[in-house]
């Protein structure tokens, strides 16, 4: 449901290349998840842009499927204000020194994320969570692949990540009825071309 609206709305597909391609996006988008919401002017106090293109790039956001509007409220003079929360949309995300941080698909990538997952590893294996349960899975393969595989490869990882939040939804709509505690999970997913 759409907070802004009162009317149920049909989720997006996210398109992460197009919600991604701009800067500022990016930076929205570390402001989002950072701070779970903001509105336009709360962004502006904070990143080196113009409340102009700070708005445009929010609407381009709720566009492309990463944001969503989840509120507007009234203000005394001007348009009102709009608050913007991050999609419950997978983005390329990783804990950096206790903070959440937006991560860019490009050179950024490889450092952070890497190190998130070691750092889940580590974290299981010294907690014993690999020997004390049977219910994990670790698995690596090499394929070779036409460019045609390899993308439907990536879509598949791109839907598999999707139905992960939709897996989480649902175990939270469970845990509400049953206050049954909760059991943390990590879940990583890497496909990427090996260089020749």
């Amino acid at each position: 449901m759409n907070a802004a609206s009162g009317k149920t709305v049909k989720p997006r597909k996210l398109d992460r290349h197009k919600a991604l391609a701009h800067p500022l996006r990016r930076e929205i988008m570390a402001f989002l998840i950072t701070n779970s919401s903001g509105s336009p002017s709360q962004m502006h106090k904070k990143l080196d842009a113009s409340l102009s293109d700070i708005s445009y790039h929010c609407r381009q956001l709720v566009r492309y499927g990463a944001a969503d509007l989840a509120e507007t409220r009234p203000v005394k003079r001007g348009s009102p204000e709009r608050i913007y929360v991050p999609a419950l949309r997978p983005l390329l995300t990783t804990e950096d020194g206790g903070r959440r941080t937006f991560c860019p698909r490009a050179s950024g990538v490889r450092g952070p994320v890497c190190r998130a997952r070691d750092e889940d590893l580590r974290r299981g294996f010294s907690c014993g969570a690999f020997a004390k349960r049977a219910d994990w899975v670790a698995v690596r393969n090499h394929l070779e692949l036409d460019k045609q595989g390899h993308q439907r490869l990536i879509r598949e990882h791109e839907q598999f990540l999707e139905r992960s939040f939709e897996i989480q939804a649902e175990s939270d709509a469970r845990r509400v009825e049953s206050g049954e505690p909760t059991t943390r999970v990590a879940n990583s997913q890497l496909c990427f071309a090996l260089c020749e």
